[in-house]
């Protein structure tokens, strides 16, 4: 299964307009947009889906200020490297932004080397060539969302819910936190969706937060039936997808979504499910509500 890349939340340099932008991204006044910026590698078209995943695209630059601006996020989040994707690519004939904006503006580098797409690099504030298939750290960029969720929500329009990420929980207790916000334990009913739900809570830290569970396990609302062979789902929607699961551990098991790499040694990685047989009284590190837009600015 292909290798998955996490989110990096970056502090403001400019001003916060919370609910405006997707969780972990930052609004820029400014430019009436927000980045998102990733610190673990990807390749140009794996960077672009998963920018695509939240409504964006790998960023376009359109004027000096923009280009400055990027550099200092990038800056500031203590990238592993100096270069980052952006959104600008070859297509044989000319160079292009994959969010077909026009291309008003450059800054290439004296020697901008070899590639077909390109990496804007912090010291000198430049553009360079790269090879579309080598990996780098990337930014993302969004219009400002016109369907807002409340501070730490996440509103997804493919579903046009609202989704939390939180911390430290027993599947009792985070099913409980969920409804208080008018909502449930995360039900999932596509690929798109299991995706989207995997990137909020990925984790590539290969470290053991409580017990035995690695950073990115992650309750979702659901329990196994070994009956039906099938999970059912505590919102009550019917039971239209079901995702590749790696362990099927006990009856009336809660449903784990394992949102960490494969090279953590879990018996499960990559966005694979697992039927946890632990008791119900065990603690995980993550959990994921799923509520309406209104109900995400209010508790019940």
């Amino acid at each position: 299964m292909a290798s998955r890349y996490g989110i990096l939340l970056l502090c403001g340099i400019v001003g916060i307009v919370y609910g405006q932008c997707p969780a972990n991204s930052q609004y820029i006044g400014e430019l009436n947009s927000c980045l998102l910026v990733y610190n673990h590698p990807a390749t140009f078209d794996q960077a672009e889906k998963i920018c695509s995943i939240y409504g964006g695209h790998l960023a376009s630059i359109h004027s000096a200020f923009e280009n400055h601006i990027y550099a200092a996020y990038m800056s500031r989040a203590g990238m592993d490297r100096n270069k980052a994707l952006i959104g600008l690519w070859n297509n044989g004939s000319m160079w292009q932004w994959n969010d077909q904006t026009d291309g008003n503006y450059w800054r290439w580098a004296d020697m901008a080397g070899e590639g077909s797409c390109a990496t804007l690099e912090t010291d000198g504030v430049v553009w360079y060539c790269a090879d579309c298939q080598s990996a780098f750290p990337f930014l993302c960029k969004f219009a400002v969302q016109k369907q807002r969720c409340a501070p730490s929500w996440t509103f997804y329009e493919k579903t046009g819910m609202c989704y939390h990420v939180g911390q430290n929980s027993t599947y009792a207790n985070a099913q409980t936190y969920c409804q208080t916000f008018g909502g449930n334990l995360a039900s999932v009913h596509s690929a798109d969706e299991n995706e989207f739900i995997y990137q909020l809570a990925y984790s590539a830290e290969c470290v053991k937060k409580i017990d035995v569970w690695l950073a990115g396990t992650t309750i979702l609302g659901g329990k196994y039936k070994r009956a039906a062979d099938q999970v059912t789902w505590e919102d009550g929607t019917i039971t239209d997808y079901q995702h590749e699961m790696c362990l099927k551990a006990a009856d009336g098991g809660p449903l784990l979504l394992e949102a960490y790499p494969s090279t953590c040694g879990g018996t499960c990685s990559d966005g694979e499910w697992a039927i946890s047989g632990h008791p119900l009284s065990t603690v995980y590190p993550n959990f994921i509500c799923k509520t309406s837009l209104t109900n995400s600015f209010r508790r019940q």
